[in-house]
């Protein structure tokens, strides 16, 4: 899976991190802000994609 961000390079950047999690798996306890699901492979596979911002 590639990851593409639209960024102002003039702003500080931020640490980040993503959790990608297969539909049907239990997340990480706290996986973080959910995003959004990416679908695979003709949508047999589901991904849920969550973000963490450290601040």
């Amino acid at each position: 899976m590639c990851v593409w961000a639209e960024v102002d390079p003039d702003t500080p950047s931020t640490p980040r991190r993503f959790n990608v999690v297969p539909s049907g798996t239990a997340p990480p306890e706290m996986p973080g802000s959910y995003l959004g699901m990416v679908l695979l492979q003709g949508g047999t596979t589901v991904l849920h994609v969550y973000e963490t911002v450290f601040t």
